[in-house]
């Protein structure tokens, strides 16, 4: 009666195992690639211009603002700025923790721009537009 018992408990955890990891669930959760930095470094990817306007000022005036409480001025994060050139040739800059893309949608010929259209698709450029 044991000997059933181990067996038939056997075959059914080795039917749950077998059936559980289908090839559709395996693409599902596939291995994400590892992302590196700091958990209060950001990456922002603008060009010039737009780094250099309100949009830049507005952006640095909110992240690099100091704590409140702290004895020294110390910042929230610590913002880097990188031209989308440099993004768009180096890789291992898509692997940062965090990444913000500033890009206007109207610009054409900007990299960060476009990263932003792809990003958020034709739908939803329309519906913030027509917003």
């Amino acid at each position: 009666m044991r000997y059933f018992l181990r067996l038939s408990t056997l075959f059914l955890v080795l039917f749950f195992l077998l059936s559980a990891c289908t090839s559709e669930q395996s693409r599902k959760y596939q291995v994400t690639p590892n992302s590196y930095g700091k958990v209060d470094n950001i990456m922002v990817v603008a060009d010039d211009y737009t780094w250099t306007t309100a949009i830049g000022d507005t952006f640095r005036n909110f992240f690099e603002a100091y704590y409140p409480v702290t004895p020294q001025p110390e910042s929230i994060y610590d913002v880097q700025h990188k031209k989308p050139k440099a993004f768009k040739e180096a890789k291992i800059l898509r692997t940062h923790r965090a990444i913000i893309i500033l890009g206007v949608l109207d610009d054409k010929e900007d990299y960060a721009s476009a990263l932003v259209r792809k990003s958020l698709g034709a739908k939803n450029i329309e519906r913030a537009r027509n917003y």
